[in-house]
């Protein structure tokens, strides 16, 4: 098992061609519309081929704090956030578009009271907003206790319920252990023993959606589906775009179902497996390149 050098390009990359991709069919009920399989653009926020929404531009804030503070400072991660719903900071469309709730009611309280996690732990505010910008704290660790920490912490910025830090944790050591090269199927056949804090978590840690049936998935914005959703599609594919197409297709929330699938794709299978017609589209696709690229070099603990 050989680590996988180019996991910041092709988490990010992945993440970015997800949201992309998936912004089409954003709010469109399952099988209501023809199968999608091209960066088209549109959709409810009418963006341009190649345009991505929040999922991105919050990763890329993420990214950008990681890199330039050259450490993990969540009061850094959402000023940035706090930027971008404000002034469009890291938004390809120079604006914020497609903020959940939740997130927005974590900024401004930031904004009033400065706090290093702003995230409330109401269980009704369980959202997907952390774990579709997840990899970039992954991407910059030093090891896997640090990849966990970073990926609970930066959940607790915005979403502190017991769900989201759950998934949070989850999908970070999936990430983790496709970071150090293990196969996908390994890695879903014998997923990592990490927190139950709440009690949803069970049903993706038993493995439940191997057996799920398309209809038995949902892709709402509930984080514990928004895994289990992305998850399925990973397990059911054999390579990153029929991955990226089966999860963008379930509709509702296809953005982050998108972005979420587009990690743990892009970590399985690299980025080197991204279709180029996709990205030949992605807006500002050198940027997320490089900033993939620069995560890499971090090797960041939690005592820096």
């Amino acid at each position: 098992m050989s680590r996988i050098e180019n996991f910041g390009e092709s988490t990010l990359l992945g993440l970015a061609v997800g949201d992309a991709l998936g912004t089409t069919v954003e709010f469109r009920r399952r099988d209501t519309f023809p199968l999608h399989t091209e960066v088209t653009g549109g959709g409810a926020f009418h963006v341009k081929a190649g345009e991505w929404t929040d999922d991105t531009a919050m990763a890329l804030c993420l990214a950008r704090s990681l890199i330039e503070t050259k450490s993990f400072d969540t009061r850094d991660q959402l000023t940035r956030y706090t930027r971008w719903m404000n002034e469009g900071y890291m938004a390809c469309q120079e604006k914020c578009i497609d903020i959940g709730q939740t997130t927005r009611d974590a900024l401004r309280r930031f904004s009033r009271t400065h706090v290093k996690f702003a995230g409330t732990d109401n269980p009704f505010a369980s959202g997907n907003g952390a774990i579709m910008r997840l990899a970039p704290a992954v991407a910059a660790a030093a090891s896997y206790n640090d990849a966990l920490a970073f990926a609970v912490d930066s959940s607790r910025a915005t979403h502190a319920s017991a769900d989201c830090l759950d998934a949070a944790e989850l999908m970070a050591a999936i990430l983790w252990r496709l970071k150090q090269g293990e196969a996908l199927k390994s890695v879903l056949e014998n997923l990592p023993d990490t927190n139950e804090r709440g009690m949803a978590i069970g049903r993706i840690k038993n493995g439940f959606f191997k057996h799920f049936t398309r209809n038995d998935i949902s892709s709402s914005g509930y984080v514990i589906d928004t895994l289990e959703a992305a998850l399925w599609s990973c397990y059911h594919s054999e390579c990153f775009e029929d991955a990226l197409i089966t999860a963008v297709n379930l509709g509702d929330d296809a953005d982050t179902v998108g972005a979420v699938t587009g990690q743990i794709a892009g970590a399985a299978w690299g980025a080197d497996t991204i279709p180029e017609r996709w990205l030949n589209l992605l807006v500002w696709r050198d940027f997320i390149d490089s900033s993939g690229k620069e995560l890499q070099g971090l090797y960041l603990n939690t005592f820096r």
